[in-house]
């Protein structure tokens, strides 16, 4: 058994020998097909054009500053927050349309060689799990030019901003026209109320001035009320609160005085009580001067900057990968030619 043992033993290390032998013979071609192959693919990786270097562009910003919030509801107009500011800014830094208006009116597509604007994101941070503390919204987009992109991120930032702004502006504005349009409406109703009461009065008063010319009672008999007792049943009339005919108690002569009074009254704006708290919220209303100065709908963190977006190369795979598997085939092939000789030698002996 032990001699069956030392027998295998002895003819492993004979094929091994072997092997090592038939290997170092073949050594040049070995080096020879693997240097070629690894030389052919560094060749290969050579060839290629190096990608242009990528850029990652960013800028940062927080909610408008709660100052900026106040100016812009100083005049009760408005009763905005920080929050819904923002939000209005963020739709419009979003908005395709005005990314492309800028693209295009700032003369970004020539800048970039013609070429389409670049895709922008927006990373929304609120507040730290950690900490608690509120984190910048990060406006990002990725190219090979980032100074150009960088000036694109900013004037885009900048546009949105002034949108937003002149947007509550603007409602501000809409809003004082149309206070302003119902103040005026109801002030000429008003106007107009008095005056067709005053026209009313007018026509009652020249009924009673034909009625007491028709009677004779020309004079006023108001100092004739109390003078003798005729006017008995007269005085218990007022006592008791029965009216009085005004045709009667003034006369034609000041009825007609009135007529003429109520006629010629040039203006019946100073007989409306309600016109003078009217009067003054219009003149309140056209006091108000809405402007942006001062005004912001974001906070700015940080402009825009720019850092390399790091590539993995896989030339060095590549060759690696074909110095291995050259010189893996080179050792099978290596394997094969010697089989092929042993089987040759194998026939010539048999014959």
């Amino acid at each position: 058994m032990n001699d069956l043992n030392l027998r295998q033993y002895y003819d492993d290390e004979n094929d091994l020998r072997q092997l090592f032998k038939s290997l170092k013979e073949r050594s040049r071609f070995i080096f020879g097909f693997t240097g070629v192959v690894t030389l052919l693919a560094i060749g290969y990786v050579l060839s290629f054009t190096s990608p242009p270097i990528q850029y990652d562009v960013e800028t940062s910003f927080f909610k408008p500053d709660e100052s900026s919030v106040i100016k812009l509801n100083q005049y009760s107009v408005l009763n905005e927050t920080s929050e819904s500011v923002f939000r209005s800014f963020l739709k419009n830094i979003n908005s395709k349309v005005l990314q492309n208006q800028v693209f295009i009116d700032s003369g970004y597509r020539e800048k970039l060689a013609k070429g389409g604007a670049p895709s922008i994101s927006i990373t929304k941070n609120k507040e730290s799990k950690l900490t608690g503390i509120e984190l910048p919204h990060i406006f990002r987009a990725q190219s090979t030019n980032p100074d150009i992109v960088s000036e694109f991120l900013n004037e885009v930032r900048i546009a949105a901003d002034n949108q937003t702004v002149n947007f509550f502006i603007n409602i501000q504005k809409l809003k004082i026209t149309n206070r302003l349009t119902q103040l005026t409406a109801k002030r000429s109703e008003l106007i107009n109320e008095a005056r067709q009461s005053r026209l009313n009065e007018v026509v009652k008063l020249k009924d009673a001035a034909a009625l007491a010319s028709s009677l004779n009672i020309i004079e006023s008999n108001l100092n004739q009320l109390n003078k003798s007792s005729n006017n008995m049943n007269l005085n218990i009339a007022i006592q008791s609160g029965t009216n009085i005919p005004d045709w009667y108690l003034y006369g034609e002569t000041a009825l007609l005085k009135m007529i003429a009074s109520l006629e010629s009254r040039a203006s019946d704006e100073a007989f409306i009580p309600q016109l003078l708290k009217l009067d003054s919220e219009m003149l309140k209303l056209k006091s108000i001067r809405p402007d942006s100065a001062g005004i912001n709908s974001m906070q700015l963190y940080q402009s825009a900057i720019s850092k390399i977006i790091p590539t993995k190369s896989r030339n060095r795979l590549i060759i690696a990968l074909a110095f291995v598997g050259s010189l893996i085939l080179s050792i099978l092939l290596v394997f094969l030619m010697n089989a092929v000789k042993e089987e040759d030698e194998s026939i010539k002996k048999g014959k």
